[in-house]
C-alpha cells in the first residue's frame, strides 16, 4: 500500500535517505533499509509484453498529482505466497498526468512481475525492481496474488472514480483504548459508535459498513505490558519503509498473516476490523487489524455470557459449537439444539477441540475473560498464584497460536470484568456489530437500561 499525504515533489538528482528503524510490538528487533532509496530521477515504466493469460487487469493510471517524481509516505501491500519479508516503493513518477510506481521486493528471484495486463521483465541485478502504472487511492493487483494500494490526498483521477479516501495512515492504537478515531489508510471515517459504560472496548465506523472494534484484553490483568520510556518513540521511521525484521545473518524474514495475526494478540488492544461481506479493505490492514469477515455462519462460543447474548438476538444458528458442559446449560433453545445436533457441546474452554471446529468450518470464536491471567501481587503472593498465573498465560498464548493458523479471528470477552450491570450488558453492541444486527443489539441494551438501575458488581462477581 502507498501512503503519500504531504508527499513533496523532488528535484531531479535529490537523493532522498528513506532508511529507519523501529521495534516490533514484541520486542524483538527491527529495522528498515537505505536501500531502494529515491534518487529523484524519474523511472520509466519497465520493459513488457502482454499477459496472454489476463491474469491481472488494466488499471487506470490517470492522477491529478503535476508531472515530477514523488516520495510516498506510506507504502503497504498484502497477500502472495509468503515467502517475501517486504514490498517497498520510494518512488511515484508522475508523466503526462500518468502515475508509475518503483517497486522492490525483497528477493532476486523474481524476473518477471505481472501487472496493469502486462508481464513486466526486471530492471537490472540485485533484488527485483519494476517500475508499472499504478492507480492512485485504489488497491492495484500484482502478479496475480499480491496487492498493493497508493494513497495521496489530491492524486485521485477525479471525482467518481470510487478511489478510498483516508488522512493519516495506520493509527490503531495498541496500548490503550482510543478516544479519537484512529485514520486507517484508505478508508473514511463515518462515526464512533456511543459506549457510555463499558471500559474494555471501543467501536468506530467506517465507509462501505466496514467497523473497527478495540478491545483492551491486558489492562487489570497479568498480560499488561507497561509502555517503555524512550525520548525517540514520538521520531517515526521513515514512513515508505516497511518495518521488517532480520534474523542472525542480516536477511530479511518473511512472515505469513497467520504468524502477523499471532503478534497482534500479543498487544494490550487488539484491534478487529468486521468487514462486510462485498466490502473491499485498503492492502495491508490486516498486518494493523485481526479482520472478520461477515457474515458469521459458525461460531465456536466458549463464554456463557455471549451465548446468552446470540439466543437473545436470535442468532442461534449461526453458533456451531459451544465449549461449556452440557449439564451446565439452563436455556431451552440451546438444550434442543443440542438435542437436534445441530450444536455440539465441548467441554474444556482452555483446550479447544481442534478438529471439531475444523470440522465446523468455525469462523469465529469467543472465549471467556476467565482465560486471562490475574495480577499476582509482587508481595505476599504465594508460589501457586504465581505458577497459574504464569499457566493461564501460557495456554492463552497457545489458544491465540493455534487460532491463527487455523485462519479463525477469537475474540475474549470481557463483560464479566466490567464494574456495572450497565457495562457489562453493553458488550452486547460488540456482537450486534459482527454478527451484523446491530439495531437489535441495541434495543436489548437500552430496554435494559430502560428496566434496570445501574448497580455496581461485587468483586467476586466475575463470570
Amino acid at each position: 500500500m502507498f501512503y503519500s499525504k504531504g508527499a513533496k515533489k523532488v528535484k531531479d538528482g535529490t537523493s532522498i535517505n528513506t532508511k529507519g528503524k523501529a521495534s516490533n510490538r514484541n520486542g524483538s528487533k527491527k529495522k528498515g533499509s537505505s536501500k531502494g532509496k529515491n534518487d529523484g530521477k524519474a523511472a520509466k515504466e519497465s520493459k513488457y509484453k502482454d499477459d496472454s493469460g489476463k491474469s491481472t487487469s488494466v488499471v487506470n493510471n490517470s492522477t491529478g498529482l503535476k508531472d515530477g517524481v514523488y516520495s510516498p509516505d506510506r507504502f503497504s501491500w498484502s497477500g502472495g505466497s509468503g515467502r517475501l519479508a517486504y514490498i517497498r516503493c520510494n518512488k511515484i513518477t508522475v508523466r503526462g498526468g500518468k502515475a508509475f510506481a518503483t517497486i522492490e521486493f525483497s528477493s532476486s528471484k523474481y524476473d518477471s512481475l505481472k501487472a496493469n495486463g502486462r508481464v513486466y521483465s526486471k530492471e537490472g541485478g540485485g533484488n527485483a525492481k519494476f517500475t508499472i502504472p499504478v492507480k492512485m487511492n485504489a488497491n492495484n493487483t500484482i502478479i496475480g496474488r499480491t496487492t498493493i494500494f497508493i494513497y495521496k490526498k489530491g492524486a485521485a483521477g477525479g471525482k467518481g472514480d470510487n478511489s478510498a479516501e483516508g488522512d493519516d495512515g495506520h493509527v490503531t492504537s495498541t496500548k490503550k483504548l482510543s478516544e479519537k478515531a484512529p485514520d486507517l489508510l484508505g478508508l473514511k471515517f463515518e462515526e464512533k459508535v456511543d459506549v457510555k459504560y463499558a471500559e474494555y472496548f471501543k467501536i468506530f465506523k467506517y465507509e462501505q459498513g466496514i467497523t473497527l472494534i478495540e478491545v483492551d484484553q491486558s489492562a487489570d490483568t497479568a498480560l499488561y505490558k507497561k509502555e517503555k520510556k524512550d525520548s525517540k518513540k514520538d521520531k517515526k521511521a521513515d514512513s515508505t519503509e516497511a518495518v521488517v525484521e532480520y534474523d542472525e545473518d542480516g536477511k530479511p524474514i518473511a512472515k505469513g498473516l497467520n504468524e502477523i495475526t499471532e503478534m497482534l494478540y500479543h498487544n494490550n488492544v487488539i484491534n478487529y476490523l468486521v468487514v462486510p461481506e462485498k466490502a473491499e479493505i485498503p492492502a495491508g490492514l490486516e498486518k494493523d487489524c485481526v479482520i472478520i469477515n461477515q457474515p458469521i455462519e459458525a461460531s465456536y462460543i466458549a463464554s456463557e455470557p455471549v451465548l446468552g447474548c446470540l439466543v437473545e438476538m436470535g442468532l442461534l444458528d449461526s453458533v456451531s459449537d459451544i465449549s461449556m458442559a452440557e449439564q451446565e446449560i439452563k436455556n431451552k433453545e440451546v438444550l434442543a439444539a443440542i438435542k437436534d445436533k445441530k450444536l455440539e457441546a465441548l467441554d474444556d474452554a482452555e483446550k479447544p477441540n481442534y478438529a471439531a471446529l475444523v470440522k465446523a468450518k468455525s469462523d469465529f470464536a469467543v472465549f471467556p475473560d476467565a482465560v486471562l491471567p490475574e495480577i499476582v501481587p509482587k508481595k505476599g503472593a504465594s508460589e501457586d498464584a504465581k505458577a497459574e498465573s504464569d499457566e493461564k498465560a501460557a495456554k492463552l498464548g497457545i489458544i491465540q497460536s493455534r487460532f491463527s493458523a487455523l485462519g479463525v479471528p477469537m475474540i475474549i470477552d470481557r463483560s464479566g470484568d466490567e464494574k456495572t450491570n450497565y457495562a457489562e450488558t453493553e458488550w452486547i453492541k460488540v456482537y450486534g456489530v459482527i454478527y451484523g444486527c446491530e439495531d437489535k443489539a441495541d434495543k436489548i441494551f437500552d430496554d435494559f437500561v430502560k428496566d434496570n438501575k445501574e448497580e455496581k458488581k461485587a468483586k467476586d462477581e466475575k463470570k
